[in-house]
């Protein structure tokens, strides 16, 4: 006697032809944050290049998280100021000269040199990374190397009692410049974080010897032609 059987695609409603029967709908907490504003698209941004680098970053540091939420607002006020400095630059005179100059690195034994002159000749640049790899000797090191970076475009006794935070005009060196902001050397907070971000994911413990920032200075030009001029003053 022959008896009507469930079809054989239908037993046990596999996996396949569900699938083909009914729509999967993405669970609300996996969807994606909706990208309104250049900040949220810039917020997204770094913190998948975090994730990326870092295996322990925490699920509060996701873009629709409410940690990440609250750089929203901090974040849309500097992308406002970039923007108008942009704007302002790219109407300055000279922003065309600035714009295709060469960038320059290291190249047959620590000789400067133009990047394409560099490649030419199918060498590689010179690897420029620190002597030292504990960070504590680094920091003491660059707070020696701040004191001497600041007595290079300050005379003394002002330069080596320039305060971290301020201002100094009428620079011996770079005289282009308007001022010069003295930020001072990086932050042993600020050194580790970056080093964990940028350089542990390759170079674990040797990290801290790619960081090449730690004593610095900003100069402030009136315009891109003086800030060309002042670029060669500096690389002379």
């Amino acid at each position: 006697k022959m008896t009507s059987q469930e079809p054989v695609w239908q037993k046990g409603k596999s996996a396949y032809f569900l699938g083909a029967e009914q729509k999967h709908a993405i669970p609300e907490e996996s969807k994606r944050p909706e990208l309104a504003t250049r900040a949220d698209v810039v917020l997204t941004a770094v913190l998948h290049a975090v994730s990326l680098r870092c295996a322990d970053h925490e699920p509060n540091a996701l873009p629709g998280s409410t940690d990440a939420r609250e750089l929203i607002p901090p974040l849309r006020i500097a992308l406002s100021f970039f923007m108008e400095a942009q704007a302002n630059c790219e109407h300055n005179e000279g922003y065309p000269a600035i714009r295709v100059r060469s960038s320059q690195r290291l190249f047959r034994d620590s000789y400067l040199m133009p990047e394409h002159e560099g490649f030419q000749d199918c060498r590689e640049p010179n690897p420029i990374h620190q002597v030292e790899e504990d960070l504590g000797q680094l920091l003491e090191s660059a707070a020696m190397a701040q004191v001497a970076l600041q007595e290079t475009f300050v005379r003394n006794p002002h330069g080596s009692d320039w305060a971290p935070g301020t201002t100094r005009t009428g620079l011996t060196f770079a005289r282009q410049a308007i001022f010069a902001y003295n930020p001072g050397p990086k932050k042993r907070s600020a050194a580790e974080l970056k080093a964990r971000v940028l350089f542990r994911p390759t170079e674990g413990h040797r990290c801290y010897r790619h960081l090449l920032d730690l004593a610095r200075l900003n100069l402030v030009f009136p315009s891109c032609d003086m800030m060309h001029a002042g670029l060669d003053d500096i690389l002379g």
